[in-house]
C-alpha cells in the first residue's frame, strides 16, 4: 500500500499526530484516562501552514487543550488539525 504524502495546512493551521499516551495510573493503581484529567495534550507537529513557519517547527512538540483541533485520519493515523491560537505552548 502507498503512503499518501501529507501537504502543507493552511496558512494559520498546524497539522499535528497526538501523543499516545494518554493514560495515568493513580497511587493505588487506578487506571485514569486523560479525557478524565484536566490537563492539556500533546502532540508533534508535521506539518505547518505557510504563515507559521517563523513561529512552529515541523518535528517540534506542541501543547494543546481538550476537545480542540479537528480530528483527521490518514492511511489510518490520527492527527490533528490545529489553528495557531489552539497551540498553548511549543516545546
Amino acid at each position: 500500500m502507498t503512503k499518501t504524502k501529507i501537504g502543507r495546512p493552511m496558512p494559520t493551521k498546524v497539522l499535528i499526530k497526538p501523543d499516545g499516551n494518554r493514560e495515568q495510573t493513580t497511587a493505588s493503581g487506578i487506571l485514569l484516562n486523560s479525557d478524565s484529567l484536566n490537563k492539556p495534550f500533546q502532540g508533534e507537529v508535521i506539518s505547518v501552514g505557510v504563515d507559521l513557519t517563523h513561529i512552529i517547527k515541523v518535528g517540534e512538540k506542541v501543547m494543546y487543550a481538550k476537545n480542540t483541533g479537528i480530528p483527521i485520519e490518514i492511511d489510518n493515523e490520527e492527527y490533528l488539525l490545529l489553528l495557531d491560537g489552539q497551540v498553548l505552548l511549543i516545546f
